[in-house]
């Protein structure tokens, strides 16, 4: 289920986000855009009956005008490949485009290929390119998306989402 990420949430988010990034964000960074409007932090758990399951993948992005920054996608190690991720940037896209946004802007890995076929699935394009933008001194690839109107998508259903 994917549901917005609360203040109590941060411990875990941010347990996901050190087994996700080389370069983890800090619990206090993680926690600050949770207080922050125009964040939006999501998070998938496994559906375990009544209770709350595991953390299984999060998303941060902003919104300032119409634009969008989408900052991170993180899945757990052993929840890689199932479609999380999709189904994650689904849900943000959906609400991004609800609240009017225009164009969805990412820096990816350059090597990163998985992250990049999801991206171009999507609809993100290259647009640039940060040499050396990385700690290890990889180079990033600039992408962007530029959403179609609201009557040219079909919403993502949002009976999951709840706020």
């Amino acid at each position: 289920m994917i549901l917005r990420a609360t203040k109590n949430e941060v411990a875990q988010l941010h347990a996901l986000e050190i087994a996700c990034f080389a370069e983890a964000w800090s619990g206090k960074s993680l926690a600050q855009g949770l207080e922050n409007p125009d964040y939006l932090t999501l998070l998938e758990r496994d559906q375990c009956g009544d209770s709350p399951g595991e953390p299984l993948c999060y998303l941060i992005g902003w919104q300032i005008g119409a634009d969008v920054e989408l900052a991170r996608i993180g899945v757990a190690p052993g929840a890689r490949g199932q479609g999380h991720a999709g189904r994650m940037l689904d849900a943000a896209l959906g609400i991004w485009r609800a609240s009017g946004a225009q164009n969805v802007w990412l820096e990816v890995r350059e090597s990163n290929g998985v992250a990049r076929l999801l991206y171009q699935g999507r609809g993100f394009a290259p647009v640039g390119k940060r040499p050396d933008y990385y700690a290890d001194g990889e180079a990033a690839l600039i992408l962007r998306l530029v959403l179609a109107r609201s009557s040219e998508f079909i919403p993502w259903p949002r009976q999951n989402l709840q706020h």
